[in-house]
């Protein structure tokens, strides 16, 4: 299994370089790989691509996400928030990081 983060999507959709690129590439090859992403990433998504693009392409993009056929969207549980909080201790983690520039 892989599991795809939100700049996978973002990235494919606004960055303008190999990065985008690369991006683009492993959206377009899904078929190939077992792939999988969070519930959380479309909230992520929604924010970078509506500051750069606008609320429509950002729901539009995220409509787009959820009709890739072998992308699974995975739910996020009470004992993962609880996880996360003791690796957030653990490791000293920030809980997000913000991206402020995408090419």
């Amino acid at each position: 299994m892989v599991y795809l983060d939100s700049n996978v999507f973002v990235f494919a959709l606004l960055a303008k370089d190999e990065l985008g690129n690369a991006a683009y590439q492993i959206l377009a090859n899904l078929d190939k790989i077992d792939a999988k992403t969070s519930c959380l990433t479309f909230a992520e998504v929604a924010w970078a691509v509506s500051r750069v693009a606008g609320v429509q392409t950002a729901a539009q993009a995220c409509r787009a996400i959820l009709a890739f056929p072998n992308l699974e969207v995975a739910s996020v549980t009470y004992g993962d928030v609880w996880e996360m909080t003791r690796k957030m201790d653990a490791f000293n983690l920030r809980p997000r990081v913000r991206c402020t520039s995408l090419s």
